[in-house]
């Protein structure tokens, strides 16, 4: 469960908010993602950005097991966008919120997040890749710094997830070519 000085990143916080770290796991993210939004398209290396500042081949190899796992256990549709939108998903947040905490050694929030995407048997296996993520990013000095609020507000998780549950079938009805299936 988060905690008020680790909630998800605001919905549709716009791209340009973000530090350069977060926009590269983004844009590693969402390129990731880009061959199972358009199949038959030429999509770019995913992989560039993390050769690039560094976290090389352990960094790679813990991203497509991890978003493997997610892909093929997920219970529910993921707000993954395409790269040229300016506005962060509802999963993207969280995918580098789980990022931080993992970084700050904050093991069960991050699986809490985890747990919204796959089933308990998967867990385990999801958390331990995102673990080998976060640390060969830490190696390369990319850190994704906790997202964090003001103390004053109070977070409610259930009615979160009731929102995010619903703006996620919303959004997929309308704009189902941009989620990862």
């Amino acid at each position: 469960m988060h905690t008020p000085d680790t909630q998800p990143y605001p919905v549709d916080t716009t791209v340009h908010e973000l530090g350069a770290s977060e926009r590269l796991m983004l844009m590693t993210l969402r390129l990731w993602a880009m061959p199972h939004h358009s199949p038959h398209k030429q999509c770019p290396d995913w992989r560039t950005g993390l050769y690039q500042c560094g976290a090389g081949d352990q960094a790679c190899v813990a991203m497509d097991a991890l978003m493997n796992i997610l892909l093929s256990y997920s219970e529910r549709l993921m707000d993954v966008r395409c790269t040229c939108n300016t506005r962060l998903g509802i999963d993207e947040g969280c995918f580098l919120q789980m990022l931080a905490m993992l970084q700050d050694n904050r093991h069960q929030a991050a699986q809490a997040i985890l747990a919204d995407w796959v089933p308990l048997p998967v867990q385990g296996m999801a958390v331990l890749c995102a673990i080998h993520l976060a640390e060969a990013l830490r190696r390369a000095e990319v850190l994704i710094p906790l997202f964090s609020r003001q103390p004053a507000q109070v977070f409610r998780f259930e009615e979160f997830r009731f929102r995010r549950l619903q703006q996620a079938d919303d959004a997929c009805a309308t704009r189902s070519g941009h989620r990862l299936h």
